[in-house]
């Protein structure tokens, strides 16, 4: 195992085994309640060393998975030009990269 985290061997569990094993609609609902709920526990995942990306993380997860005015995650792909998702996306990375 190489994780960033500088351990030997991988952790006992984790979060994304559940994105890996069962059906396509297990995988996608697993995927959706973590992107909706359960965001946080995928973060508190990452090594320390990865807790500057946590932002990050958090900025894209908000252009990917926009809230309804219902306060649900939004988990469709919005209609129209690439570039609605692309763009933002990109000035959140070259904003995080310049606070560094």
């Amino acid at each position: 195992y190489n994780g960033f985290s500088g351990n030997k061997k991988a952790p006992q569990e984790s979060v994304f085994q559940r994105w890996e094993i069962g059906s396509f609609s297990q995988i996608a609902m697993n995927k959706e309640g973590d992107m909706s709920g359960t965001f946080r526990r995928i973060l508190e995942e990452f090594p320390q060393r990865l807790n500057v990306l946590k932002p990050l993380c958090w900025k894209i997860r908000g252009i990917l998975f926009p809230l309804n005015k219902d306060a649900s995650v939004n988990i469709g792909t919005p209609a129209g030009e690439p570039d609605q998702l692309y763009k933002p996306i990109i000035a959140t990375y070259d904003e995080a990269i310049s606070e560094l």
